[in-house]
C-alpha cells in the first residue's frame, strides 16, 4: 500500500461522524468510508479490488464537502454524526 505513514495524522484527532458510500455504477473505488474530525477535516478509506486502500492525508472540509466528492458516481449508504 505504502501510505501507511498517513495514518498517522489522524492521530489525536476526535472523530465526529462516519459516512459511507457505494458506487452507483462498475468501476472503482467500489466503496469509500470518510471518518470526520471536529477540527473540520475528514479522512477518507476506500476499497478497491479486495482491499482497502489509503488516500494521500487529511483534507479540510466536512459533511457538504463528502455528499458532493464523487457524488455522480457514489451513493451514500450510512452516516452518523456526534449529537452537537
Amino acid at each position: 500500500m505504502g501510505n501507511e505513514h498517513v495514518l498517522e495524522q489522524l492521530l489525536g484527532k476526535t472523530i465526529t461522524g462516519v459516512v459511507t458510500k457505494r458506487a452507483s455504477m462498475p468501476g472503482s473505488p467500489q466503496h469509500q468510508i470518510f471518518l470526520l474530525f471536529s477540527d473540520q477535516t475528514y479522512y477518507e478509506f476506500y476499497a478497491v479490488e479486495d482491499g482497502v486502500a489509503l488516500t494521500g492525508g487529511v483534507d479540510q472540509g466536512g459533511s457538504a464537502e463528502i455528499r458532493r466528492y464523487m457524488k455522480d458516481r457514489m451513493q451514500i449508504t450510512f452516516e452518523a454524526y456526534l449529537a452537537s
